[in-house]
């Protein structure tokens, strides 16, 4: 990929990123500070925010990068461009608004580490244990995924419930 041609990808891409971060950042709030149960603003206004993960896989992708040092490294050769480097400033800055804001919701929903290490842990899981599938919204269970000779991969995001 040529050097301008790169930069320009990169530039777009961070664009694209902090704006559907900091869109998705700012609706939340604004859900949130309508009012409304906890329980009610989880299932309705944070779970569509998984999105992020998939707009996250599409920065990865349009870069040609597996993983953020990558992106990190590609960024660090165009530093010296105003525009890419006001782009990563803005993209770290909307990371530390969304910990902010993730750091205030599991203190009004009082999910705390302390609490939540009173909690027994689990040291299996049954086949039985059932989930949501992020992509599908289906109802699965674990042991749909298990005994096939494949490898599993099991991303348990933040509970909110």
């Amino acid at each position: 990929m040529a050097t301008e041609e790169a930069q320009n990808t990169l530039t777009g891409a961070l664009k694209e990123l902090i704006g559907f971060g900091r869109t998705s950042l700012e609706n939340v709030e604004k859900d949130i500070a309508k009012g409304g149960s906890l329980q009610e603003i989880v299932d309705k206004k944070i779970r569509p925010l998984f999105g992020l993960m998939s707009a996250g896989a599409k920065f990865f992708n349009s870069l040609g990068v597996k993983n953020q040092k990558e992106a990190e490294s590609l960024w660090e050769q165009f530093f010296q461009n105003t525009e890419v480097r006001d782009n990563v400033e803005g993209l770290l800055q909307l990371e530390v608004e969304w910990d902010s804001f993730l750091r205030r919701l599991d203190v009004q929903m009082q999910m705390s580490d302390t609490v939540l290490s009173q909690c027994p842990a689990v040291q299996t899981l049954s086949s039985d244990t059932r989930f949501i599938h992020v992509q599908t919204k289906e109802n699965v269970s674990l042991g749909q995924y298990l005994g096939k000779g494949e490898n599993l991969l099991l991303v348990l995001l933040r509970h909110f419930g």
